[in-house]
């Protein structure tokens, strides 16, 4: 029987799960279920779920100082807060980036002669990160992002030779960090709860309609996984007039005021629930009730290899049986085109596919099942952070 490990897991977010979770939420959920001691230590508050250790919210309110005052928080306050706890840990993770500066808390390990693993879920703060560019945002912005850019990358590098192991979710992003930090990278998947929380067995659908005005409650739903872009308003418009399915409502979760704005101009606002801001907890619920679900890439970065895009939220529409259709291509590790879902080159590519599944509810039915088979298989948190010791320990 494995010994019972102390595992210390610095991130930047606190658990608000179980929908939306960070991978390094799961993960140290799954080292718990795994029967070992997981310690979260977060700038940004902790889980009451994961040991409380160390709560600060003053960074939560101003998400550009991500790239400026978090720097010297996310490494001196925690580093003296793990150093003076006189515990001895067995493993160190460290989730990254925002910010890279977190990364020399490995030197901790180092110091105490303890294991320690960077896992990379994004490149949200890296040059090589083309999400956050587009879109029309000020000039000084543009600039300060740039040099925030420079300077993450810089401690990248820097960083890059202290954990013993480094962990991205997917192949691309392993392909790309490889060249970059000079040096093997391990992929491992993103982490579901696919038992207690992401469990298709566990929702009744008439719970929804308790909540669903009364003129949605015999209409098909389809999940729409989108950021708040009005370019997504072209596949609503599609399905819906030019295919003439007007028995049709895409769910929506959160209020996306620009997405929403370019609904109503379309007249379009009878197709589309939008769910408000409502508790993670409720995100298996929304899931459960849909055919299938629609998962897309603002097309600046949907046909970049490494960008992770959608990737937890695959995951959990995955979990809860229902196939996928994406225009992500950094989720090609995790949708089978054709098995589990479909990898769409375009918006028209994205329409067709919607359509398919719609005039053919078996096949969805069908790839659904190979959906959640692939998520218990894969995904599940607890093989996931299996996986994980298992590439420490070699």
């Amino acid at each position: 029987m494995q010994r019972e490990l102390k595992i210390c897991v610095v991130s930047d977010h606190f658990s608000s799960g179980p929908g939306g979770q960070h991978r390094i939420q799961n993960l140290s959920r799954g080292f718990e279920y795994l029967g070992h001691k997981v310690l979260y230590v977060s700038p940004y508050g902790a889980s009451e779920k994961i040991s409380d250790l160390y709560i600060d919210k003053t960074f939560s309110k101003y998400s550009v100082q991500e790239y400026v005052s978090p720097y010297f928080s996310d490494f001196f306050k925690i580093f003296k807060t793990i150093s003076t706890l006189r515990i001895k840990f067995d493993f160190l993770l460290i989730g990254l980036p925002n910010t890279m500066m977190k990364s020399l808390n490995a030197f901790y390990g180092m110091v105490k002669d303890i294991p320690v693993a960077f896992d990379f879920g994004g490149l949200h703060a890296s040059l090589l990160d083309k999400g956050k560019v587009y879109g029309d945002i000020r000039i000084s912005i543009k600039i300060f992002r740039l040099f925030a850019q420079v300077y993450e990358d810089f401690l990248a590098l820097s960083s890059s030779k202290l954990p013993d192991i480094i962990t991205v979710p997917t192949t691309g992003m392993k392909n790309i960090f490889e060249k970059f930090l000079k040096r093997p990278v391990y992929v491992i998947p993103h982490p579901v709860d696919t038992v207690n929380f992401f469990n298709p067995d566990k929702y009744v659908s008439g719970r929804l309609l308790n909540i669903l005005p009364p003129q949605l409650k015999d209409k098909q739903f389809i999940m729409l996984g989108i950021k708040d872009d009005p370019r997504f308003v072209t596949i609503v418009e599609e399905v819906i007039f030019n295919h003439k399915l007007q028995d049709i409502v895409f769910i929506v979760m959160g209020n996306m005021n620009k997405f929403r704005s370019a609904i109503i101009k379309k007249g379009l606002d009878k197709f589309i629930f939008f769910t408000g801001s409502r508790p993670n907890i409720e995100v298996p619920l929304y899931i459960s009730f849909t055919k299938f679900a629609v998962a897309l890439s603002v097309p600046e970065i949907a046909h970049v290899y490494y960008f992770p895009d959608n990737i937890s939220k695959i995951s959990e529409y995955f979990s809860m049986g229902k196939p996928t259709i994406t225009n992500s291509l950094g989720a090609s590790d995790y949708v089978q085109n054709g098995v589990n879902g479909f990898i769409c080159g375009s918006f028209e590519d994205v329409v067709k596919k919607i359509v398919l599944l719609i005039d053919k509810p078996e096949l969805a039915i069908q790839m659904g099942k190979h959906a959640r088979e692939f998520a218990c298989e894969k995904l599940d948190f607890r093989l996931v952070a299996s996986k994980y010791l298992e590439y420490l320990e070699n």
